[in-house]
């Protein structure tokens, strides 16, 4: 938007192995995805390293899966949940050129309206680090 405020669209996913009783049988793996609006305030934004403080607001899912590349749209998956995520993070940006930038981040994912076979939003919830591309200039 300009050097101040960076307002985009995000997302992550994540695919992991169960060794629980709570996995239903023959569908061992947890697969999670989530997108949404992402705001960012940014700090000395002309500086070639700078800071940002921001925050995702993100809708998701959640689903069991037969093997590591199923994904949540598994017609026989016995078990989905839909989800929403609220992740603040800082963020460390480097400069490469006027629209393009490195974020390197840390935040922590709040989960809400998580319950899937004995998982709950503190199961979900949780700190996550990324390497982020930006790309986009001032208006």
């Amino acid at each position: 938007m300009n050097s101040l405020v960076a307002i985009g669209g995000g997302g992550c996913a994540i695919v992991t192995e169960v060794d629980e009783p709570t996995a239903p049988i023959d569908y061992p793996f947890l697969s999670m995805g989530y997108g949404g609006l992402n705001l960012d305030f940014i700090i000395l934004s002309d500086e070639v390293l700078h800071f940002t403080v921001g925050s995702a607001f993100s809708w998701g899912a959640l689903a069991f899966n037969r093997d590591f590349l199923d994904d949540d749209d598994d017609p026989f998956s016995p078990e989905k949940d839909a989800f929403f995520a609220f992740v603040p993070e800082v963020n460390a940006e480097l400069n490469f050129t006027h629209f393009s930038r490195l974020n390197l981040g840390v935040g922590y994912r709040f989960a809400s309206g998580v319950d899937l076979s004995g998982y709950k939003n503190r199961d979900i919830s949780g700190i996550e680090a990324g390497l982020f591309l930006k790309f986009g200039g001032n208006m």
